[in-house]
């Protein structure tokens, strides 16, 4: 089941965000290729996810 996915890291001492939509193994393994420190990755909910689609124009990276 495709899921909404926030995944925070650090690279060079900068926060960094990146929003994908896809299964849980797929959207994992996008994150273990990237390179970076004290990465984290969080389901986010439906009403989230219109908030930040409308109100703060967030493109999702569609993971296949």
């Amino acid at each position: 089941m495709k899921n909404y996915w926030k995944f925070t890291f650090y690279q060079n001492d900068k926060e960094k965000i990146r929003y994908f939509h896809g299964t849980e193994s797929k959207v994992g393994h996008r994150a273990n290729r990237t390179t970076g420190d004290k990465k984290s990755l969080v389901i986010l909910n439906k009403p989230h996810v219109q908030y930040l689609k409308q109100e703060k124009q967030v493109r999702f990276i569609e993971v296949r």
